[in-house]
């Protein structure tokens, strides 16, 4: 069941933003909606945009413009970061399979 205010085309928005983090995607906007979220950009040194609940188009487009015209920096400062982002994240895989094979057994 989705929360109120969540449509199936702003959970995939959603998605889209967040994976874009780990694929270098020269635009990385958060939009808060889950403690979880909040947490993440914090770590990764940005902030939300706005809350889905209250988030203006005009606040939005804003901040993707801002962040494109600034896509090489935002490469250059993200990079490090991601790349361990990315072996965590296989790490987490590996455990996860892990797990699943014991269960198995």
């Amino acid at each position: 069941m989705l929360r109120k205010g969540l449509t199936i085309f702003s959970i995939i928005i959603i998605i889209l933003i967040v994976f874009s983090q780990f694929f270098l995607v020269p635009i990385m906007i958060g939009i808060s909606y889950d403690p979880k979220i909040d947490r993440f950009l914090e770590y990764i040194g940005e902030k939300a945009v706005g809350d889905l609940q209250k988030i203006s188009l005009e606040e939005l487009m804003g901040e993707v413009r801002c962040k494109w015209n600034d896509k090489a920096a935002f490469k250059a400062r993200n990079a490090e970061l991601l790349a361990k982002l990315r072996v965590l994240a296989v790490r987490n895989a590996e455990l996860a399979f892990g797990l699943i094979q014991d269960k198995m057994e």
